[in-house]
This record gives structure tokens, C-alpha cells and sequence, in this order.
């Protein structure tokens, strides 16, 4: 990871940050409100609405409810009571929303940046946004000769019980696509489509970059899967809201709430619908009057401190419709095209009942009970589905590192 991309990176988001500190102070009054429909353009707001399904009636009466100082007046008590619940106002939400927040998870990995030796100098985070295409930032691939000598770990989490589970690794492959850009952040990367331990890429599914249009509008709630740290998979879910859009200035951007860390660089940023509305880059510290980056003690940071100290006080992305729009503009390769244009195609749903377990009745005659094929536990997983089979009283055998698959 270079360093010094990062802190540019950083440095140029908390100008923006800062110059936005008027309209940004605005928002936040109207969102407390609860007239955050108000907040970005109206045609934004239609089509975010109509990609909910309401009618463009019922979106036009919504917007002018926000805009009114009664809304309950505007739509009738009742009414609005429904469309509250279904634009995602309250916090009652479909048990589906876990399951898709579970498929999306799989697409993140954890991005051990120019590994020598066994261990990565750097931490970072990427997705899958195709069957073979990963996105990050460019500060975490900076060129293709460190993307030759890094790789994407998928997998690494604790389970239900607290446990780490292993990760399954894949190298990069740079010379097959890189894209890369520094005023968006981004690098796109190809990524072997079968890992050294015979893990197969498509396995873990992947978030396409969506073409449309609203996907996200100032005050709605992201949501983030990130490696912070480099250490296991973590969530941020929900209560974190976009409250600057940049519509005028800067409008590549979106600037919302919610606990990232170092690590976190080139994590997705998604909406209620796990959809990626940005690709997360840069975090905004608190500083004092001088200008000087604060610690959550209130204390002046320094760089012995370490980046866990800062009082991070905001997050900056970069929306995923410009990235979209700058790779479809670049010129390329048919081959790579071809590969390009995969990450605009949703993935295929996954198998009913993909994700749930099934148990073996145990056998019943002595002979069978003998047998290390006695009874057994099945995990039915997405999205092939593929099956894995754990009999009880086999003999355990030893796993490698990981890492062990990733050098020079």
C-alpha cells in the first residue's frame, strides 16, 4: 500500500470535508427532522423511489410530504405509516435482508498487499464485482507489479462460536486486467479463477456494478463489510447514514457515518438492498482549531500513536456510478472488455435452500454404528449449491497457513 497516495488521499477528503461543513450541518438538521426525502434533488429522489417500486404518483406525493411541514397531513396518518416502513424510515426489517447481507459478505476478502516472504507488507479490503474482476483502491494496488505479488483471502472470519475460521486464498493476475485510477481511487484486478487449494473463485459469488441510477440519496443508511486492521471480516450495519452527497463541488463522492479502521480501504459500501453504492477510500479525523489531528482522548495525534488512535470523526467513498462510468470510457482490449462487461451482470440467485443444514439419521444396525459413516452433519452452501459432508469420529488432519500459498 503506498502510504503516501493514502495520506493525499486522506488529506484531499478532509478539504472537502471541510468545505462542505455549511451544507453538511444543513443536512443533518433536516435528517433529525425526519424530512430526509427533501434532502437531495427531486429527480434523484423519484427514481430512487420507482426503483422501490412505488408509483410515480405515490413517489411525487412522498417528496412533497417531506417538503411539507405536516407529513402526516399531506399522505393521512395511515398511509404514511405504510410508506414509512417501506422506504426503511424504522428499523423493522426483513429477515431476508440477513441473508442477502450473508451472500454479500462472501464477496469480501481481505487484500494482503505485496507479499514477501510469507507475509504481506499491507493490509487492505476488496470485492468481487464479477466471476473474476476484484475492486479496491488504487493507494492499495498502486501498479500492476505490486498486484503480481499480492492476493485476496476470502473467508476470514470467526464463526458462531467465536472461532477463526480459515481463509481460502487467491492470487492476483494483473497481466490478465489491471485498471486502475488515482483521482477515483480505484484498481480494478483480475483474480485466478482457481485458488492453489483447488477453491474455486465463482464460489464466492460477486456484487455487479450497477449501471442504474439512485441506487443511494443523501440520508439513507449504508452498510459496510470490511477487514479492519487486517483482522477478521467485521460489519457495520445500518444507523450509518450518507449526509453529503457532494451534488455540486464534488460529486463523485458521498460522505456518511460509520466505524471504519485502517484496513479498511477499498471495502464496498452498500444500500438496504446490499447493493455497492461506493467504494470506501478515506476517512475523515477529528482536529482542533490549529488544525491538528485530535485522539479520541481529546489529545494532538502523532504518528507514533498509531491510526487506531485517531478520532475518526466521518467517511468519504467514492459513488460506484463513476467508477462505472469511467471504466466503460477507457479503452481496452476485446479480451478485457469481454471480462469488463461481466461485472455489469447480477449474479445468478442462488440455489433454494442454499445455506441450510441438513442431518443424517444415524444408522441403525450395529454394523453401521461401527463405522465412522455413522451419522454425519451436510451443509448445503451457495451458490452451486455445494455440499460438504463432516462425519463424526474421522480422524482430524492439519490445515496450512493460508499464507502458505502466497509469495514471490
Amino acid at each position: 500500500m503506498n502510504l503516501t497516495l493514502k495520506a493525499r488521499q486522506m488529506q484531499q477528503a478532509a478539504e472537502r470535508y471541510v468545505r462542505r461543513t455549511e451544507e453538511r450541518s444543513r443536512n443533518l438538521r433536516i435528517i433529525r427532522s425526519g424530512r430526509w426525502l427533501s434532502l437531495d434533488r427531486p429527480d434523484r429522489v423519484s427514481r430512487w423511489l420507482l426503483r422501490r417500486g412505488f408509483s410515480a404518483d405515490e413517489a411525487s406525493r412522498l417528496i412533497a410530504a417531506h417538503n411539507a411541514d405536516d407529513q402526516r397531513a399531506v399522505l393521512g396518518a395511515e398511509r404514511y405509516r405504510v410508506l414509512e416502513r417501506q422506504i426503511g424510515q424504522n428499523n423493522q426489517m426483513s429477515v431476508a435482508f440477513l441473508e442477502a447481507g450473508a451472500l454479500a459478505a462472501r464477496t469480501v476478502g481481505r487484500m494482503l498487499v505485496d507479499v514477501s516472504f510469507g507475509a504481506p507488507a499491507e493490509y487492505g479490503t476488496g470485492f468481487l464485482v464479477s466471476p473474476r474482476l476484484l475492486l479496491t483502491n488504487h493507494h492499495v494496488l498502486e501498479s500492476p507489479a505490486v498486484a503480481r505479488n499480492s492476493a485476496v483471502e476470502f473467508g476470514f472470519e470467526q464463526d458462531v462460536a467465536g472461532r477463526l475460521r480459515r481463509g481460502v486464498v487467491f492470487r492476483l493476475q494483473p497481466d490478465v486486467l489491471f485498471l486502475n485510477d488515482g483521482t477515483l481511487d480505484y484498481a480494478l484486478v483480475a483474480v485466478e479463477a482457481v485458488g492453489a487449494d483447488g477453491a474455486r473463485l465463482v464460489e464466492q459469488r460477486w456484487n455487479p456494478l450497477l449501471v442504474e441510477q439512485a441506487k443511494s440519496i443523501t440520508g439513507q443508511w449504508v452498510n459496510i463489510i470490511q477487514h479492519p486492521g487486517g483482522g477478521p471480516k467485521q460489519l457495520v450495519l445500518r444507523e450509518n447514514q450518507i449526509v453529503d452527497a457532494f451534488p455540486d463541488d464534488s460529486p463523485d463522492f458521498l460522505t456518511y457515518l460509520a466505524d471504519t479502521a485502517p484496513g479498511s480501504s477499498g471495502s464496498p459500501v452498500f444500500n438496504d438492498r446490499w447493493e455497492v453504492v461506493a467504494l470506501h477510500h478515506a476517512g475523515v479525523y477529528r482536529r482542533d482549531e490549529e488544525g491538528r489531528p485530535m485522539t479520541h482522548g481529546g489529545k494532538v495525534w502523532d504518528s507514533a500513536m498509531g491510526e487506531d488512535a485517531l478520532d475518526w470523526e466521518a467517511n468519504e467513498g467514492v459513488r460506484i456510478t463513476k467508477i462505472v462510468g469511467h471504466l466503460q470510457a477507457r479503452e481496452m482490449p476485446a479480451p478485457q472488455r469481454a471480462l469488463l462487461a461481466e461485472s455489469f451482470q447480477r449474479p445468478p440467485p442462488p440455489t433454494p435452500g442454499a445455506g441450510g443444514v441438513t442431518i443424517e439419521t444415524p444408522a441403525s444396525t450395529p454394523e453401521a454404528m461401527n463405522t465412522t459413516n455413522a451419522r454425519s452433519v451436510s451443509l448445503i452452501l451457495p451458490p452451486e449449491p455445494c455440499e460438504i459432508t463432516v462425519r463424526f469420529g474421522a480422524p482430524l488432519g492439519t490445515t496450512p497457513s493460508p499464507l502458505g500459498t502466497v509469495g514471490p
